[in-house]
């Protein structure tokens, strides 16, 4: 399993990326953005398949770990407002 924490360079994070954990078989794939969404994906063997897209503030519940429930502006004390900008560390 890979999580990846988009960067400033989508393109890379995305694309190439995507590309080098698909060819070694890296089986489920998490992005997340800077504003605390989250992707998952899950490999089959025609490539990766999306299997949640959670917005910021809402809970994700991984495919890969069931009952687990992560609401990551909650877990990391961030308001909406920062989320939707930004992720700032809270005080």
């Amino acid at each position: 399993m890979v999580t990846e924490i988009v960067s400033n360079d989508a393109a890379r994070d995305r694309i190439r990326k995507f590309q080098v954990y698909f060819e070694n078989g890296a089986a489920w794939y998490w992005l997340v953005t800077q504003s605390l969404e989250i992707e998952e994906y899950h490999w089959v063997p025609q490539g990766y398949v999306r299997t949640a897209s959670v917005a910021a503030g809402e809970v994700f519940r991984p495919q890969v770990f069931p009952g687990l429930e992560i609401n990551l502006q909650e877990l990391l004390g961030v308001s909406e407002e920062a989320s939707a900008e930004n992720v700032e560390t809270p005080n």
